[in-house]
C-alpha cells in the first residue's frame, strides 16, 4: 500500500520514520534523466533530517552508516523536495521511502 505524506505532515512523519527504521539495512537508488543509479546498498539507516527553510528547501538528508568494522558513511541530500511517499508492506512495516524532487528526480530508500 502506498501512502502519500502531505507536506504539512513531513516533520512528524520523519520523526516517526526514524524511530521505526533506525539501523535497518538499506538500498538507496536515484532515478533521473540518466536512468537509475545505485548510491549504496547495505548501509544502515542512521536517520533522516528535514529542513523546511533555507537554500534548496525543502531539503531532506538521508544519513546512512556501517557498524563494527564497516566504517562507511553516506549522507544523501535531496533539495527542493516536492513529494514524499511511503510504501507499506503487507505486514505493516515501511518497505520503500520515495522522495520526488525538482526535475522529476526520484530517490528510493528501500529496506533489505
Amino acid at each position: 500500500m502506498d501512502r502519500n505524506i502531505e507536506r504539512n505532515q513531513w516533520a512528524i512523519f520523519v520523526k516517526k520514520f526514524n524511530k521505526k527504521n533506525q539501523s535497518r539495512p538499506t538500498w538507496l537508488e536515484v532515478f533521473d534523466q540518466m536512468g537509475v543509479q545505485t548510491e549504496e546498498r547495505g548501509l544502515q539507516l542512521m536517520g533522516i533530517d528535514l529542513e523546511m527553510r533555507g537554500e534548496g528547501a525543502p531539503r531532506i538528508e538521508i544519513m546512512l552508516g556501517g557498524q563494527g568494522e564497516d566504517e562507511r558513511h553516506l549522507t544523501h541530500t535531496i533539495t527542493r523536495a516536492q513529494r514524499v511517499n511511503v510504501k507499506i508492506s503487507e505486514m505493516g512495516g515501511d518497505e520503500v521511502l520515495e522522495i520526488e524532487s525538482e526535475g522529476d528526480v526520484k530517490t528510493l530508500l528501500r529496506f533489505e
